[in-house]
């Protein structure tokens, strides 16, 4: 019997690949490509790849190196989800966002790698010149001129679905709005309450978390 899924994935189209020259680099073309591609090895040689090659542990106590003991916003989540950031049937998140520091979300994740259920522990899009200065000056890449910021995601194994951010905030500051004294009001137009609904209050202080970290950067 053929497995649907294999099938399914393998009519997809394929991302091409591009391939470093003798000096590990990209050629000049390459950067100024009109479509995504797959560089392999491309920071095969950072410190925090190497560390990470080496164990988990040793990849969380490079990073602690440059760690400036600010807050993150962790999403945490128990066993039973199986890492799958989603949806309630009350449209509520079955996570929860909160503030925590590294130190300790890392001694979670720690923990957790023993268990044969995991909790969901998830630090997102942290801003690694916010979190961690000096890190990427150590783990530099050649981009052929061009800058880019560097972000670093950390957590025990998790499944997100793939989402168009900028077209849902967008949304979700046209229609919500988020007061000073914690309240969320709405005023969703009859074309949109197909799909906008009710905020609870649990995603409104998700959504308030992530405002709050993007406005600090």
């Amino acid at each position: 019997m053929l497995d649907s899924t294999a099938s399914s994935i393998d009519r997809l189209p394929h991302i091409p690949e591009k391939k470093l020259d003798a000096s590990g680099n990209l050629a000049p073309a390459d950067f100024t490509a009109p479509t995504p591609f797959i560089v392999r090895g491309l920071v095969r040689d950072w410190p925090l790849v190497q560390a990470g090659l080496e164990s988990s542990d040793a990849a969380r106590s490079y990073l602690l190196k440059f760690y400036n003991e600010q807050p993150v916003f962790v999403t945490s989540g128990p066993p039973e989800i199986r890492g799958r950031i989603f949806y309630n049937d009350d449209m509520s998140l079955n996570i929860n966002v909160q503030k925590a520091g590294l130190r300790d979300v890392f001694k979670q994740i720690a923990a957790s790698e023993e268990e044969a259920e995991q909790l969901c522990l998830y630090v997102a899009s942290a801003a690694a010149e916010s979190y961690f200065p000096g890190m990427l000056q150590e783990n530099p890449v050649d981009l052929g001129g061009q800058s880019a910021h560097g972000w670093i995601w950390m957590g025990t194994r998790t499944q997100i679905a793939p989402h168009n951010e900028r077209n849902h905030w967008r949304d979700i500051l046209d229609y919500y709005v988020f007061r000073p004294d914690e309240r969320t009001t709405a005023h969703i137009p009859e074309d949109k309450r197909g799909f906008l609904g009710p905020m609870t209050p649990k995603m409104a202080q998700a959504i308030r978390g992530k405002l709050k970290e993007y406005f600090k950067r």
